[in-house]
């Protein structure tokens, strides 16, 4: 049964008259000879109710703490990180002190930086040790606690080294299994061969591959964003590690600090091609399975828990889509950037061919859910992101990334996303609703900030129950914050 619902758009507030900033910052151009700020980055103390902000102007950092009300604690200055690291992969939090992990290209050589707000410091630390046979996966936070999660070649062992504090790091070892762990002919494959399947088989290869991607189920997600084909969800007791082959979605759920885990199967929605395309999404209590050939597409809703189906639709080619609310976008690529297609058939050519995804975010009790795909280019190897899914998204300033903040990757993502798509608009019980989806929290940063011509190093992060989006205003040398 269709729903009909008005659905009115949220009040925009501009950011030049009546929104106030929640916290405003004066940066001081750098001792150690930077002349732009790049990029700013933040750690989040929920426990303190601090956060450290560091601007960074490629040649040295000014780290701020500042309290939730928005007021600023204390401000020095430091160098930045030695040359030889490339990418900051998580942190750590004690009181006032916060330790920022790094590591190389290559990532052969890890490390950390650690300020001291207190004290006003910086100093760095090496760490001697070498990922031997091993893969280095993600960098990865939780709590007080700093993961660093790698892959031991041709097995099914998981590694964490987990930061202690003091210099100290302890390893880990969880050996990961699924007994549906199989090739098409029916081998049993190891955690490695999973991540690192071929184009074409039953586990498949894409731009993720040897890569797990965090996503912030609290923010809109790009189709870039998910459709990984390992994912990992943060959860208040641990994480869920989601990875998908064609016909089933594999969950392990992890408990930490304990490292133990739990592990479900769901099977894809069967439709009728021998050649499909499938992908899922974790949220809330449910999971979202999607699976499309050129001639079909079905996604169902089912709970987690029970894999009690809740909901399931189907398309064929030659229907209209009664359940979405948007055109079929198709935005990126080429010299046209947007356009609209008419033919469920172009969507369904592009589901079964391109990375699929499905996406879904909450306003107020309806579900926004989003089917797309993305499109890899092919360099004669191993599969390319699509411009602005990468480096970009995690904010890559003069040769340093930070990849910590899921918040800021999927902000960045979504809104210079590069796919078909469309948007359905769902109620609490999956009624589809008639109506305009209605802007969500990244739509109305995103619109502010297109109202702000003199801004740079933009960033955003959670706060507590809201979204925090800050820029840097070239002319008045302050870095503003807004919430959202």
């Amino acid at each position: 049964m269709k729903c009909f619902k008005i659905v009115l758009p949220l009040l925009i507030v501009s950011l030049s008259s009546a929104q106030e900033p929640f916290a405003e910052l004066s940066i001081k151009k750098s001792k150690y000879g930077g002349r732009v700020i790049e990029n700013v980055f933040t750690v989040v103390n929920d426990e303190d109710k601090t956060f450290a902000i560091f601007t960074d102007d490629n040649k040295g950092f000014q780290s701020s703490l500042m309290n939730f009300e928005g007021g600023e604690i204390t401000t020095f200055s430091s160098e930045r990180p030695p040359k030889r690291y490339d990418e900051i992969i998580g942190y750590n939090v004690e009181g006032n002190d916060v330790t920022l992990f790094l590591k190389n290209r290559k990532n052969n050589k890890f490390g950390s930086i650690h300020f001291d707000f207190d004290y006003q410091t910086a100093r760095e630390e090496l760490y001697d040790f070498k990922l031997k046979d091993e893969i280095y996966l993600k960098g990865y936070n939780h709590g007080s606690l700093f993961y660093l999660i790698t892959l031991t070649k041709k097995s099914n062992n998981l590694n964490f080294y987990v930061y202690q504090g003091q210099n100290q790091i302890q390893k880990t070892t969880v050996e990961v299994f699924d007994e549906k762990f199989k090739s098409k002919s029916g081998k049993i494959l190891n955690l490695h061969e999973v991540l690192s399947q071929q184009p074409n088989s039953d586990f498949i290869r894409t731009s993720s591959f040897l890569n797990l991607i965090q996503i912030d189920d609290s923010a809109p997600n790009s189709i870039e964003n998910v459709s990984a084909k390992a994912k990992i969800y943060p959860k208040e007791n641990g994480f869920v590690l989601s990875i998908e082959n064609r016909s089933f979605t594999h969950l392990f759920k992890f408990l930490l600090p304990e490292l133990t885990y739990t592990t479900s199967t769901y099977g894809k929605p069967e439709i009728n091609s021998e050649f499909s395309n499938s992908n899922s999404f974790v949220f809330e209590n449910n999971i979202y399975l999607i699976n499309a050939a050129a001639e079909e597409m079905k996604f169902s809703v089912l709970d987690v828990e029970t894999k009690e189906i809740i909901k399931e639709t189907h398309l064929k080619k030659d229907e209209e889509i009664p359940f979405k609310n948007t055109p079929i976008i198709q935005e990126g690529g080429g010299l046209n950037k947007y356009r609209e297609m008419e033919k469920s058939t172009k969507l369904l050519r592009r589901l079964a061919k391109e990375d699929i995804g499905i996406a879904v975010n909450k306003i107020d009790e309806d579900h926004i859910i989003t089917i797309g795909s993305k499109k890899m280019i092919s360099t004669g190897g191993a599969p390319m992101m699509m411009p602005g899914f990468g480096a970009i998204p995690m904010g890559a300033v003069g040769g340093l990334t930070v990849a910590f903040n899921p918040t800021f990757f999927a902000y960045n993502s979504y809104t210079r996303t590069k796919s078909t798509r469309i948007k359905c608009l769902f109620d609490k019980d999956f009624n589809h609703l008639e109506g305009i989806v209605p802007d969500n929290t990244f739509d109305r940063i995103k619109k502010a900030a297109d109202a702000i011509r003199s801004k740079k190093a933009e960033t955003i992060f959670k706060l507590e129950d809201s979204f925090i989006w800050g820029y840097f205003n070239k002319t008045s040398k302050v870095y503003s914050f807004y919430r959202f």
